[in-house]
């Protein structure tokens, strides 16, 4: 399970529900003394205008002469 992290964030990104899913806080497996589960850090900003595409790589523009161009927010 631990190496299907990404394919989570994958498959949230394709369902539409990465946006409603990474704003919820994340809260760690274990317990603070007080019995609640600790809250790792508070819920992440995602954009769909940016992070449902990844970045092109430099390089790959570059050897493209120009064909390829850097996605939007990247």
């Amino acid at each position: 399970m631990a190496g299907e992290w990404t394919d989570l964030h994958f498959d949230l990104v394709r369902w539409g529900d990465a946006e409603a899913t990474y704003a919820k806080p994340l809260y760690h497996a274990f317990t603070l003394d007080n019995g609640q589960p600790k809250q790792i850090y508070a819920g992440r900003a995602f954009n769909p205008a940016v992070h449902h595409v990844w970045p092109i790589p430099p390089d790959e523009i570059a050897v493209s002469k120009g064909t390829l161009t850097q996605n939007e927010g990247w």
